[in-house]
């Protein structure tokens, strides 16, 4: 949940929320990293898409239709979607059919320290989200972030300085947010760094205790 789900839900309920808290979910890695894991190096630039496969939820399409534009098929990007869901096999297809050789398809991950030893961001087109835990754990993984300035998205990316933000979650703003990206390249070091750090104060010392602690103080 980010603090713009809180809004929204108090605008639908038509009343204010005074005592409603916002809840970090803990992540899912074994432990966390103590710096940032290092970029792989040269060509091609490997992006990962890391959520369920529903693209009125995720915008997945979007992603496929700025890979199919002319001018982005020529750089070397390889994009891999990592999940499961109701549109995987549409979302096949349409990589089939636009000719897309450099999208897979990873199916679930476990490992997600894994993933992030091999690929250099995360990009998101997310239509609507709280803030996803996906981008909460890339960036503990030293891993920036291009996503929607939407719900929890500016909550860890600053633009230009923690990750990317496209104005919305639609295929003009999201290029200009990959076009940013990577003219920015030599800076991704710096980025990932300051987005590990960003991460690192978001979710506190430990979630779990600090939720633990929410409980019993709410008792009393």
């Amino acid at each position: 949940m980010s603090a713009e789900n809180r809004v929204l839900a108090e605008r639908q309920l038509g009343m204010d929320l005074p005592r409603s808290v916002l809840i970090r979910n803990p992540v899912n890695l074994a432990e966390i990293p103590d710096a940032p894991l290092p970029l792989p190096q040269g060509d091609p630039i490997r992006l990962a898409c890391v959520a369920n496969l529903n693209i009125l939820h995720k915008g997945q399409d979007l992603l496929l239709s700025l890979l199919a534009q002319p001018n982005w098929r020529e750089r070397p990007i390889e994009l891999s979607f990592a999940g499961r869901g109701v549109d995987e096999a549409g979302l096949r297809s349409t990589a089939a059919y636009l000719g897309l050789d450099n999208v897979q398809f990873l199916g679930h991950i476990k490992d997600i320290r894994g993933l992030w030893e091999h690929h250099h961001a995360l990009v998101m087109a997310s239509r609507m989200e709280g803030c996803p835990k996906v981008l909460v754990e890339a960036n503990l993984c030293g891993r920036l972030a291009i996503g929607p300035d939407l719900a929890g998205f500016p909550e860890l990316i600053e633009n230009g300085v923690t990750g990317f933000l496209a104005e919305s979650a639609s295929l003009p703003a999201l290029e200009r947010a990959m076009e940013e990206f990577l003219h920015m390249r030599r800076l991704w070091p710096e980025i990932s760094a300051r987005a590990f750090s960003r991460a690192l104060d978001y979710i506190g010392t430990s979630p779990t205790e600090a939720f633990a602690e929410l409980i019993l103080n709410s008792l009393e």
